[in-house]
């Protein structure tokens, strides 16, 4: 049984910090209204412009974004430059066009390729390592994204459903770049070395990638907890008693 629970565990320990680079939040459909829509904080609203998509690095070390691609269903909408680095629990934004320099003290950019061009109805959006491999993904449909942004209802949890922007308590307005939902700064959320004591041993644990998908689930005693704890990066581990904890690069 334990060789079983390595096994698993080998299966789902993804590539590092890159893999912990999450889309975070989307503005595909700036409001009309000058004020409402203005995303980038050029005193204009633009429907073009003001589209935006924020990365945030869920890991504990920094990564080297240089050419890192995010594309749509149409294509690449981005492409890194050279020496673009997002350092452990923060941010950078991307904005169709007329970009701050930083914006909610994260890095910000304009669109590699002169837009975002989302859309408005439904995309799905893909952010690309140097390698070619997919890093995270953020799909989205209509009612979503009417007039505000598109957040993880907690920021930073690959397995909160995404919501509105102005439905998630104690929430800023229509979005956040840059910044948590509230306005607060990002900051890093670390593992702690009693994980797995905290949770009773009889409880169900599943064991979750990056994207949110269901890798294993079973009895936490199946595991061997000081092997886990000592060599092994899990990304999410959640019992059915509502226990959830999120490892980050935990060694």
């Amino acid at each position: 049984m334990k060789n079983l629970a390595l096994l698993i565990l080998l299966l789902f320990t993804v590539s590092l910090s890159q893999a912990q680079i999450i889309i975070n939040e989307v503005l595909a459909d700036p409001a009309s209204d000058d004020l409402l829509g203005d995303a980038n904080g050029d005193g204009v609203r633009d429907s073009s412009d003001d589209e935006f998509i924020e990365l945030l690095n869920i890991s504990d070390s920094s990564v080297d974004l240089s050419n890192w691609e995010i594309h749509d269903n149409i294509g690449l909408r981005h492409l890194f430059e050279e020496n673009i680095m997002l350092e452990a629990g923060k941010a950078i934004v991307i904005f169709g066009g007329n970009s701050p320099e930083e914006i909610g003290n994260s890095a910000a950019y304009s669109a590699s390729t002169g837009s975002l061009s989302l859309n408005n109805s439904g995309d799905s959006l893909t952010l690309i390592n140097e390698n070619k491999t997919i890093i995270n993904k953020f799909i989205y449909a209509s009612p979503l994204g009417s007039d505000v942004s598109i957040n993880r209802a907690v920021d930073g949890d690959t397995l909160s459903p995404l919501i509105n922007h102005d439905d998630i308590a104690n929430t800023i307005g229509a979005f956040s770049p840059g910044t948590k939902s509230d306005g607060s700064a990002f900051d890093l959320i670390t593992a702690t070395s009693n994980l797995f004591q905290e949770t009773h041993k009889e409880d169900i644990i599943y064991c979750y990638s990056i994207q949110g998908e269901l890798l294993y689930q079973g009895k936490l005693s199946n595991f061997d907890v000081e092997t886990i704890d000592k060599q092994y990066n899990i990304i999410i581990i959640k019992s059915p008693l509502g226990t959830q904890k999120i490892i980050r690069n935990f060694r």
